[in-house]
């Protein structure tokens, strides 16, 4: 007997743009997900197939622990510096973060959106 596997997702900017409208798409797909969230301000937490973790992008013990459960990681986080734009933020949550996430993951595949889910995009 083989039973449906739920495929599980963690996603990092889940609040932002283009974070919210692939939550959306991986909900529609069947997914259960955890969002990563500097706050617990973000629209997912009412959702019952999405678990909002706060904690920060740097904190490589939490994405150890959290990540060593899901299938797929998508890293939309960025800091844009829209009002006033700061080089040391920008470089520890663009570059810093994305370091201690790929480390905090047990393994990689560098692949886009369409990779996965083909034509239902």
């Amino acid at each position: 007997m083989v039973l449906n596997k739920v495929n599980r997702a963690f996603v990092t900017g889940g609040s932002g743009k283009i974070g919210k409208h692939l939550v959306s798409l991986l909900l529609r797909e069947n997914f259960d997900i955890k969002i990563l969230s500097r706050n617990d301000l973000t629209s997912w937490q009412n959702q019952n197939r999405v678990k909002v973790v706060k904690a920060d992008l740097l904190d490589k013990n939490i994405l150890t622990k959290e990540l060593s459960e899901d299938d797929y990681v998508f890293h939309l986080a960025v800091h844009q510096g829209v009002d006033r734009f700061d080089w040391e933020t920008f470089f520890k949550v663009n570059v810093l973060g994305t370091e201690v996430l790929l480390e905090s993951c047990s393994f990689w595949y560098k692949g886009s959106l369409n990779d996965m889910l083909g034509d239902n995009l």
